[in-house]
């Protein structure tokens, strides 16, 4: 009938509360219908009311069904299963006693294994460092060895580009002259003032014209009329520059090649802080072509920066073969009065030398009875030689050939005029077939060889039979 009435229209809703009570009261008890009825007649707030009390007393009995339940399950539950509990228990203390027992040995073995791991760690680390600095000496020796290896390289490299500057021998002639020096000859151009102004003032050139030549010099070339090869302007200039660069550090020379012109590599190579000087002396055998050549590269290094003082001797003429920019700013002449008589007393004081060492010894090489005529071989030597060494020289080496006294007497009443004259008695001493021939070979073997030959060389060269 409800649901006919709901589906029919849309009701009040003091109605609807109506029905819903009513089919509320339906699901209850009687007696709970009668304690709902016992207020009156139940409204809305009843029912709700009604409803807590019952959700209540449910709940209550639920409880304690629950508790008769388990109460009457748990005294079988510890008949049955309370030995095994007990047991698990005292398993579970043995359990945890063995734990802690191997937790403790674990702990003791992990100890000594960091121990261990330790202890390996620091030789692993000794041997590491030992590694390392075996490599790093390995290395520092792989460097050295390459730096030795490109010093060598330099080196090479270095004395390639000194043999192409010249490989003459430009020692030869000095070491010939330094043993016919006497000591103590030829100081006194040191104190010449020409001299001193040019080494100590701003003039870079200076000519010293005459038969003297200079000794001792940071770079120095003898020009040598028997030499071809020393006549050459390339042999000059190549000598000159070898000398300059020898103490030049082997990274210099990276650059050279032998198509690069000499004064280019000079001036790129030596030290603007440095002072340079250079010997020249016998420029004037050289031919006019070669001593240009000299000229032109010598004035190209003083007119540079670097600081270049230049010394030579020769001739007087040759100022006529030289180009006018390098004439020479100051002169010392060994023809000037002045110079005359310090060569002279230089002449006598090598004639004395000379005739000391003659006379010393066992066997002298000169025989003198008199002592006063050392004095008059002095006296005489110095007053005829005007200023030539070679002279002197040769008169010395007649003079010890000579017997006696009287010999060495007439010899100096005769004594020759000049280097010609001399030249002349020396040749008429052959007067033998046999010594003329060999003479002649000599002089034609001396006339072709390119460089002066020594005595023994001259010994095979004669003695080889034309076919």
């Amino acid at each position: 009938m409800a649901q006919a009435l709901v589906q029919a229209a849309p009701l009040k809703p003091d109605i609807r509360l109506a029905q819903a009570l009513d089919d509320y009261e339906k699901i209850l008890s009687d007696e709970e219908r009668k304690q709902l009825h016992a207020q009156g007649a139940p409204d809305a707030m009843a029912a709700i009311n009604f409803t807590t009390v019952i959700d209540r007393e449910c709940n209550s009995r639920r409880r304690h069904s629950y508790t008769r339940l388990f109460g009457q399950s748990l005294v079988p539950f510890e008949k049955e299963f309370g030995p095994y509990e007990r047991e698990i228990a005292r398993l579970c203390q043995e359990v945890q006693a063995e734990a802690s027992l191997a937790s403790k040995q674990a702990q003791k073995e992990e100890s000594e294994l960091q121990a261990r791991e330790r202890s390996e760690a620091g030789k692993h680390r000794k041997l590491l460092v030992q590694l390392k600095d075996s490599v790093h000496q390995s290395k520092k020796e792989e460097k050295d060895l390459r730096m030795e290896i490109d010093r060598r390289k330099l080196r090479k490299r270095k004395q390639q580009t000194l043999d192409t500057l010249s490989t003459y021998d430009y020692q030869r002639t000095y070491k010939q002259i330094r043993k016919q020096c006497v000591p103590g000859t030829s100081n006194w151009i040191l104190e010449n003032p020409e001299f001193k102004m040019w080494k100590e003032g701003p003039s870079k050139g200076l000519w010293c014209s005459g038969k003297l030549s200079p000794k001792d010099a940071a770079s120095f070339f003898f020009c040598r009329f028997g030499d071809q090869e020393s006549l050459e302007a390339r042999t000059v200039i190549g000598s000159l520059a070898r000398q300059l660069v020898s103490d030049v550090p082997e990274d210099a020379f990276r650059g050279f090649s032998h198509k690069t012109p000499i004064e280019h590599f000079l001036k790129s190579t030596l030290s603007d802080t440095r002072q340079y000087f250079v010997i020249l002396d016998g420029l004037d055998e050289c031919d006019e072509a070669q001593i240009r050549e000299v000229a032109d590269i010598l004035h190209s290094l003083l007119s540079s920066p670097l600081h270049f003082k230049i010394f030579w001797c020769s001739r007087p003429n040759v100022v006529n073969w030289l180009p006018p920019k390098f004439q020479p700013q100051q002169q010392v002449s060994l023809d000037s009065d002045e110079s005359q008589d310090r060569i002279a007393s230089d002449i006598g004081r090598f004639v004395e030398v000379t005739l000391v060492e003659w006379l010393e010894g066992d066997t002298p090489d000169l025989q003198i009875s008199d002592p006063n005529l050392v004095v008059t071989i002095v006296e005489r030597l110095e007053k005829e030689a005007q200023g030539m060494f070679l002279w002197v020289k040769l008169q010395l080496h007649t003079l010890r050939e000579k017997k006696s006294d009287q010999q060495i007497l007439d010899a100096l009443d005769r004594l020759p005029r000049n280097l010609p004259q001399t030249f002349e008695r020396i040749l008429a001493k052959f007067t033998e077939a046999e010594d003329i021939e060999i003479g002649s070979q000599i002089f034609r073997w001396a006339a072709v060889a390119k460089r002066p030959l020594t005595t023994q060389e001259l010994r095979e060269a004669i003695g080889i039979e034309p076919l």
